[in-house]
């Protein structure tokens, strides 16, 4: 699976771009300001339906327009997809072989992009939802029950938010169960995954880098099951209304990067946070490729900084020959950079 074109309309700096797109790797040049990220973003509003940037969407949108519009055309074993994403300040519509789609769930899945960029860094360096946020993107990618079970869980988490905020118990216990049910099935279905996933990433580490050590702890996984839930949920309910939050499921889980044995997020210096971040990254697309038979498109922005050389070396060799990649640079003379275009290159200068 391969993105062979797009068309871009008022994009952040981006007016009206077009351009066909090498099945292999993609190298996109200028300064800084000048569209790169906005390309890759573009690439991500088709595969997600939204942004992989911080902010507002209503940023997305060009100063001096009112919409944008972005169109691909991908190449798939199955069929050629054909994306279309538009958006004004009230309304965005995503279509697919000119398909409409009922809800933005419905994209998942079908065209998958991993996105490696400053703003994915938090992965390491933030708070645990953006952890969560991860591997919960992953888990949706290849599983529609999972989803699913997902968008129903976070409809219950908003009924109770509500009635806990207000200290209304009065329907607590029915929400209480149906938050167990959801909850029972998320956390068995999450730790399957996981498990999975972490395999992987092990095997990927010692390729990559043998002479250190990486793990990934999995904290709050609950095994109990629904009537368990039900009664851990009645013990604390009293705790729960008098605080107003909710205190317990699956929203809360957390998982605990650790390098050489140490938590990265406190004690790794921003090179090998940025290290254990692309490893991170290469394991989720080798995963979706084998859980889903797709083969994610990489989005690689800033790939260079702080990383040295030989680092850069490893990294595109695992990756060249499998993966279509989209990377910006500022120069292509940098280290790392030049020594990986062949005639099979696309370089797209802005």
């Amino acid at each position: 699976m391969w993105l062979e074109n797009i068309n871009i309309q008022n994009i952040r700096s981006l007016k009206d771009f077009q351009t066909n797109f090498s099945n292999k790797l993609n190298i996109i040049l200028g300064p800084n300001g000048s569209g790169k990220t906005s390309i890759l973003e573009s690439i991500h509003l088709l595969s997600l339906g939204k942004s992989f940037r911080k902010g507002s969407e209503k940023n997305l949108i060009n100063s001096k327009e009112d919409f944008i519009r972005v169109k691909g055309i991908i190449n798939s074993k199955q069929r050629p997809l054909n994306i279309s994403l538009s958006k004004n300040y009230s309304e965005k519509r995503i279509k697919v072989n000119n398909i409409k789609l009922k809800s933005r769930s419905e994209l998942i899945g079908l065209f998958p992009t991993v996105i490696f960029s400053p703003e994915t860094l938090d992965i390491i360096s933030g708070g645990r939802i953006a952890r969560l946020s991860f591997f919960n993107r992953i888990f949706c990618t290849i599983d529609k029950e999972y989803t699913h079970d997902l968008i129903q869980f976070e409809k219950i988490l908003i009924q109770k938010k509500f009635l806990l905020k207000n200290r209304d118990e009065s329907q607590l216990d029915y929400w209480n169960e149906l938050f167990a049910e959801k909850a029972h099935k998320i956390w068995k279905k999450r730790y399957k995954l996981w498990i999975e996933f972490i395999e992987d990433f092990k095997d990927t580490w010692n390729v990559i880098f043998p002479e250190k050590t990486a793990s990934i702890k999995y904290m709050n996984y609950s095994e109990m099951n629904v009537s368990k839930i039900i009664n851990k949920l009645k013990k604390i309910k009293n705790l729960e209304v008098q605080s107003g939050r909710l205190n317990y499921g699956p929203q809360k889980d957390e998982f605990i990067f650790f390098y050489n044995s140490t938590p990265i997020k406190e004690f790794g210096s921003q090179g090998e946070k940025k290290f254990f971040h692309y490893v991170l990254k290469l394991v989720e697309g080798e995963y979706i490729k084998k859980k889903s038979g797709k083969t994610p498109v990489f989005l690689l922005d800033d790939l260079f900084a702080k990383i040295d050389s030989i680092r850069i070396e490893k990294m595109l060799g695992t990756m060249v020959d499998k993966f279509q990649m989209f990377i910006t640079s500022t120069d292509i003379h940098k280290e790392g950079v030049k020594s990986w275009v062949t005639n099979e290159t696309k370089l797209i200068n802005l």
